[in-house]
């Protein structure tokens, strides 16, 4: 078995810092490592793995193979928000890159973005080209959440809104509408009501420090969209950048099947009421609510088991009141237990 250690700059501080999440992916976060370290960047760099309360023998995994590596061990699942929280305290990197355990870094794409990052001194969060294992490109920017991208997520209709009702609704018909329109993704600063998917985020330390870490309330979900709208708040550019190119195992770290996952209902929520307010909160609250017991009823013709289950998600769902994870947790930690 190859071990692999970070090289030593002799450096205080690196250039760059790879947060990486994981709970219960020992495979997937160790082969993440693997095309990190086999194929590293020309930059000095220091790489922290945050385990969530594994059970599947991850942080042993990470720590004889990778001894290198700063592995922070939780006892339990902390969400990922507040995980990559913990190893940005800790980050010296002047850029800090947050890495999902499902993905592999492909040859020179951290060095090219890191080159894009110097050149645009005016972009504060990078994020690559997301392709899935089979080559084929995966949307790597979409929409900031509105309570209508709500009801068509909720209600999986997004194959029945043409492309041009889409491009109508959206400012950005020439960024987030061209996913839609199955057009080729060139690099582009992105608009304000657009983000970056969190499976890859170049963060430069200056915005950072401008913006402040993930928003811990995020537990899983939409936190990306938050970080980003934040980012555009404070004035700082996003950049989509299409020449680094990173592969993404999507739903890898947590499973994909958003509309059974309390987590997904309650970041989709929390965002809606933190960023569009009260009204937007409630309508989006009704639609899911209803959805949900719809689901209900056509559950009870599949299974008992299924239908209890999703109950039990319409009552989470039922009490939410919009305010994030630890909120929420408070009030029905019990049932919060169906998402993980």
């Amino acid at each position: 078995m190859n071990t692999y250690a970070q090289p030593d700059s002799g450096r205080d501080n690196p250039d760059l810092s790879i947060v990486i999440v994981n709970f219960n992916t020992r495979r997937l976060v160790c082969e993440c490592l693997h095309s990190i370290f086999t194929q590293p960047p020309r930059c000095s760099f220091e790489v922290f793995a945050v385990d969530n309360g594994s059970t599947d023998g991850s942080c042993e995994a990470i720590a004889g193979q990778f001894p290198g590596v700063k592995l922070i061990q939780n006892e339990c699942n902390l969400g990922f928000s507040e995980a990559n929280n913990q190893a940005l305290r800790l980050a010296r990197g002047d850029y800090l890159m947050l890495l999902n355990s499902d993905t592999l870094v492909l040859p020179g794409s951290i060095d090219r973005m890191l080159q894009a990052m110097a050149v645009h001194s005016q972009v504060g969060v990078l994020g690559p080209r997301l392709l899935y294992p089979d080559g084929r490109i995966q949307g790597s920017y979409g929409g900031m959440p509105t309570v209508f991208a709500y009801f068509v997520h909720l209600l999986n209709m997004g194959f029945l809104v043409p492309d041009f009702f889409w491009r109508l609704l959206s400012r950005t018909q020439s960024t987030y509408g061209l996913w839609h329109a199955d057009a080729p993704p060139v690099t582009r600063e992105l608009p304000e009501d657009v983000f970056v998917i969190g499976a890859c985020m170049l963060i430069r330390r200056a915005c950072m420090e401008r913006v402040g870490f993930l928003d811990s309330e995020f537990f899983m979900y939409i936190d990306d969209a938050d970080y980003c709208k934040r980012v555009h708040d404070t004035g700082w550019k996003i950049l989509f950048f299409s020449e680094s190119e990173i592969m993404h195992l999507k739903g890898g770290t947590a499973g994909s099947n958003h509309r059974r996952n309390v987590h997904a209902y309650y970041g989709w929520l929390y965002f809606l009421r933190k960023h569009r307010g009260a009204a937007a909160f409630a309508s989006a609250k009704l639609i899911a609510v209803l959805s949900l017991l719809m689901r209900v009823l056509v559950d009870s013709f599949i299974s008992r088991q299924r239908a209890r289950e999703t109950w039990d998600l319409f009552v989470a769902v039922l009490r939410a009141d919009g305010r994030g994870h630890f909120s929420a947790e408070r009030g029905a930690s019990k049932l919060f237990a169906l998402g993980s």
